[in-house]
């Protein structure tokens, strides 16, 4: 699944990270819905529909709350709707020093 562009220490570019989850052919049923219940609100919050996406991974968060690249996902939206942000850096995570 992707999990956004991340700017990472020493990095000038930003680079998409993504999660492999399992091989599609062996998901279960329920991983297929809480994915595409995901894909749903990643694809909001690639098009920087903010509050749109924002609300979609409050209601994924509510079912899945211990997924923490949705809930970094969810801060980002927050944060990007507050600013009014809707440049392409509005959606890159920024990683800190070590």
């Amino acid at each position: 699944r992707p999990c956004g562009a991340y700017l990472l220490p020493g990095k000038l570019e930003a680079v998409s990270v993504f999660e492999i989850v399992c091989e599609t052919s062996s998901a279960t049923h329920e991983e297929i819905e809480r994915f595409a219940l995901y894909g749903s609100a990643f694809d909001l919050y690639s098009k920087q529909c903010w509050p749109e996406a924002q609300a979609a991974f409050e209601r994924y968060l509510e079912t899945y709350p211990h997924d923490g690249v949705a809930r970094k996902l969810l801060e980002k939206c927050k944060t990007a709707h507050v600013r009014g942000s809707d440049s392409a850096d509005a959606r890159v995570l920024v990683i800190g020093a070590k």
